[in-house]
């Protein structure tokens, strides 16, 4: 039988390159049937009889138990319950493992997680893998080793064939994607959300939406749907930072705003607001999020480029390591922000929750036809222009024409979510294969969306269309949380104003840490 041996691809790439993979994958996870590897920094456990779960050292993990408290499997990262709270001892089934419905009344219960996480759960000679709604925390499998890692290179102890059906050097520049379940090894799939991987023939199947499933919510009930939107995201808001240390950015975006408002009753349990300063745009992003942090009282952190002293950041050379660790990290999925390749993120203490609203384009429906005659209407090109194969950019005939059947098959699989494609694409395809593989790059923090939650999901895509399209969905759920935060422009409006017309737009609570460490000449994560 073929499998894993020996050192994973990681490992060798890791000494060639002289960085250190204990850091680089403290966050990642293999699952192989040898149980003689020996990863550096991983923990090792046992999944059933037949397989072994290494896992890196600062992954969170916690058992799965039955209803008779037998151990049945693993949760592994950040795990919120259905009824509310972290899972952290334990994952407890109301059902026992010798009934023949265990896996199916597991599976309900699993669907209702939220957070950044991957199930591998159990049941006499069946196992399965679940992943997050988004697959924020992802994984690839090698159905030839049977073999299951969080990253293409975890998951090899081979040279990595780079997948035929991309342009490579497109992905390194930063302009494309890998979709559907496609990797950047020729050899290896994706295991995208919705969807488990049976570990006994390595099969990737569906489990959601369920047969019958409807997602429609008639505009006369928006505004109840709004209230259990911001009641759910402040239930998460307040779980995860009650539960760790967390840091959280304030942009000039939507998304953000709308979880400070939510969450506005335990904001003062955040050990940081914060945005990064690094060019025109992401520098309106520091003064909109200040403005939105002085009119919630909130102390705001910026980290800009300019403010630090030479030294304090990457020069060129450490940016070619910054940028090389993070898509080795990823494997080789794509390439870093700027945070990471100047050198900002390593100001921000190190190990803390970094709280995102990344899911949240769905509340503003962002891979639909905007302003098309009749956007319900499902366009296959407009499906693959918008798997951003090419980044958005350099669609063709030819393009299209080579996806049109992948595109179609996975389309066919989604059951009473054809209405939805387009959101479909960007919650199932598209985060998984960025989010889901880039992140494993961002070491320095374990990033985490409290928008990761099907409870969410399926409510904000069964609002009515233009209702999103517009942004009044948004506009009204911030309406609902915060109002006082409705006046602040967002970025293109105060793009606007702030050509128009210039001057100091910060609000007073904001802190330029790069000013201040040139002042104080110490660390500014002290």
């Amino acid at each position: 039988m073929f499998m894993l041996k020996g050192m994973t691809t990681a490992e060798k790439e890791c000494i060639a390159a002289g960085a250190d993979f204990t850091s680089l994958f403290k966050y990642q996870f293999l699952l192989s049937k040898n149980p003689d590897l020996r990863l550096p920094g991983f923990s090792i456990q046992r999944l059933g009889s037949d397989w072994t779960l290494y896992s890196g050292s600062a992954l969170p993990l916690t058992p799965i138990l039955d209803s008779r408290q037998r151990a049945v499997g693993w949760v592994l990262g950040a795990a919120l319950h259905p009824d509310g709270g972290l899972i952290e001892s334990s994952l407890n089934l109301a059902v026992s493992n010798s009934e023949k419905s265990f896996l199916s009344k597991a599976e309900g219960l699993i669907e209702g997680l939220a957070g950044r996480y991957i199930v591998m759960i159990t049941s006499g000679t069946k196992a399965r893998i679940y992943i997050d709604p988004v697959s924020a925390l992802g994984a690839v499998y090698d159905p030839k080793t049977r073999t299951v890692a969080s990253t293409v290179l975890l998951a090899l102890d081979r040279d990595r064939e780079p997948n035929p059906l991309f342009d490579e050097e497109l992905i390194f520049a930063g302009r494309g994607n890998y979709t559907l379940q496609h990797t950047s090894d020729a050899g290896l799939r994706r295991l995208l959300p919705n969807h488990y991987l049976d570990l006994s023939d390595f099969t990737h199947c569906r489990h959601w939406p369920k047969e019958g499933q409807e997602f429609h919510i008639p505009l006369e009930e928006a505004p109840a749907a709004l209230e259990e939107i911001r009641d759910r995201l402040a239930r998460t808001m307040r779980t995860l930072v009650s539960a760790r240390p967390c840091v959280m950015p304030i942009s000039a975006g939507r998304d953000s705003r709308n979880l400070v408002a939510a969450g506005r009753d335990h904001l003062d349990q955040v050990s940081e607001f914060f945005a990064f300063g690094h060019h025109f745009n992401s520098r309106l992003d520091c003064a909109v999020g200040s403005l939105v942090a002085e009119k919630m009282g909130l102390p705001y952190h910026i980290y800009d480029v300019d403010d630090f002293p030479k030294t304090a950041l990457n020069g060129r050379f450490k940016r070619r390591v910054a940028t090389r660790d993070y898509m080795i990290a990823n494997g080789m999925t794509g390439t870093p922000p700027n945070e990471v390749v100047y050198g900002l993120i390593r100001h921000q203490p190190p190990g803390l929750w970094h709280i995102r609203g990344n899911v949240m384009d769905l509340m503003q429906a962002s891979h639909w036809k905007n302003g098309a005659i009749t956007p319900e209407t499902h366009d296959p090109e407009h499906g693959i222009k918008r798997l951003l194969i090419t980044g958005g950019s350099g669609n063709s005939d030819e393009l299209s024409e080579r996806w049109m059947p992948h595109y179609l098959e996975w389309y066919e699989t989604l059951g009473s979510l054809k209405t939805k494609p387009y959101d479909m694409i960007f919650n199932e395809l598209y985060l998984a294969s960025s989010q889901g593989g880039k992140m494993y790059g961002l070491t320095h923090h374990f990033y985490i969306s409290p928008f990761n939650d099907r409870y969410l999901i399926e409510r904000a895509i069964s609002l009515p269309l233009q209702y999103r399209i517009t942004d009044r969905a948004n506009d009204d759920l911030l309406a609902i949380s915060a109002p006082e935060l409705s006046k602040i422009p967002f970025l293109r409006a105060f793009q606007y104003r702030a050509k128009e017309r210039g001057g100091n737009w910060y609000g007073k609570t904001m802190v330029r840490i790069g000013e201040r460490l040139t002042r104080e000449g110490g660390s500014a994560s002290q």
